[in-house]
């Protein structure tokens, strides 16, 4: 069975009454069948449960309303477990991750956020915590599959880097969809006309396990010269195999 699977940082509450409408009109056309987000507030969860079926991991630890959470179809998906795991980034910020079951089939999914660069120390020394941070979440997510073996696990982050976080992740044994699809990875920040700065590519979605990447999509997706944040959402097609 195919799955289609957005990673999308919602730029907390920026604008949002501006975005909202826009984000809301976004689920409703492409309708990702589970949405990985960083940057997440409750407002945003309240909004995703008013397309029908959506449903996201409540829970008390705050994170999950200020940080990152797991959006997915609950009328093809049935969540199973959940955690959030400290993998040493910033603040309120996990490794989130949940498994959802379909029939007798379960896949792994996870979010994380990886530290701004411009933010102290980094900003003086110039020494990245993004290194030891996709070092602990490669660590972290081989050691869920070991705990749910056979699962796919599909990885949605925000990785405030394009370079050496990715080789890590990589040399751990996943796959970006980018380079399995021999594609260019696209400039995710900023969205024209939400942000202003130089193109990064900052989002990027990782896989393992018995699944393969159809196609993936930039989604510049607008209404009325308004985005739905200051990052693009990527929306990936999945195949089991």
């Amino acid at each position: 069975m195919d799955l289609s699977f957005c990673t999308y940082n919602l730029w907390n509450t920026e604008r949002w009454s501006e975005r909202r409408p826009v984000f809301l009109d976004f689920l409703r056309r492409h309708r990702p069948d589970i949405l990985a987000l960083q940057e997440v507030r409750q407002v945003h969860l309240d909004a995703s449960v008013l397309c029908a079926g959506y449903r996201y991991i409540q829970d008390s630890f705050p994170g999950f309303q200020t940080e990152g959470n797991i959006v997915y179809n609950s009328e093809r998906f049935i969540l199973m477990e959940y955690g959030a795991l400290d993998v040493g980034l910033s603040g309120l910020r996990r490794l989130f991750w949940a498994q959802l079951r379909e029939g007798e089939e379960d896949c792994l999914i996870a979010t994380a956020h990886f530290t701004y660069q411009a933010l102290l120390p980094e900003a003086r020394t110039g020494q990245s915590p993004r290194l030891e941070q996709a070092r602990r979440t490669a660590a972290a997510l081989q050691e869920l599959l070991q705990k749910f073996p056979g699962a796919p696990l599909l990885l949605g982050a925000d990785l405030n880097d394009f370079l050496n976080p990715v080789h890590i992740l990589r040399e751990a044994g996943f796959e970006d969809v980018y380079s399995a699809l021999g594609r260019s990875p696209l400039f995710s920040w900023p969205v024209a006309g939400m942000d202003q700065g130089a193109p990064e590519v900052d989002d990027w979605i990782f896989f393992q396990g018995p699944v393969r990447p159809l196609l993936i999509d930039r989604a510049e997706f607008y209404k009325n010269g308004v985005s739905g944040s200051d990052h693009y959402p990527l929306l990936c097609v999945f195949r089991r195999t």
